[in-house]
């Protein structure tokens, strides 16, 4: 990650100077993601190759080999919205709630459509 994403981040860590993103470390796998603080769920996207979306930031996008993904954070889970992906080329669209393993998350929404 690069120190211009970082300084993004500063205003955030300066209200909250107890938590520092350079150290940052994720719970294990098997912890549900309504237990992650936000920028430990930000980290694991960004860990899978995620790009936020900097006019909405609930918003990421993800683009693998074979197939590319919109990930909206809404309040109570994650709607995944895999790009073309479905019948006759139309988007496929699954939610997830967050009381779901970061693991299961990672198989359920990373291994793609």
């Amino acid at each position: 990650m690069t120190q211009a994403f970082f300084s993004l981040l500063d205003p955030f860590y300066s209200a909250y100077p107890h938590t520092s993103h350079r150290l940052m470390s994720l719970p294990p796998a098997d912890t549900p993601l309504y237990n992650h603080p936000l920028p430990e769920i930000e980290q694991w996207l960004i860990s899978q190759g995620c790009q936020q979306d900097r006019d909405n930031l609930h918003c990421w996008y993800v683009q693998k080999p074979e197939w590319e993904a919109e990930i909206v954070m809404d309040v109570d889970s994650i709607a995944v919205r895999y790009i073309g992906a479905g019948e006759n080329g139309q988007d496929l669209v699954r939610s997830f709630k967050y009381s779901l393993s970061r693991r299961d998350l990672d198989e359920a929404i990373f291994v793609g459509p």
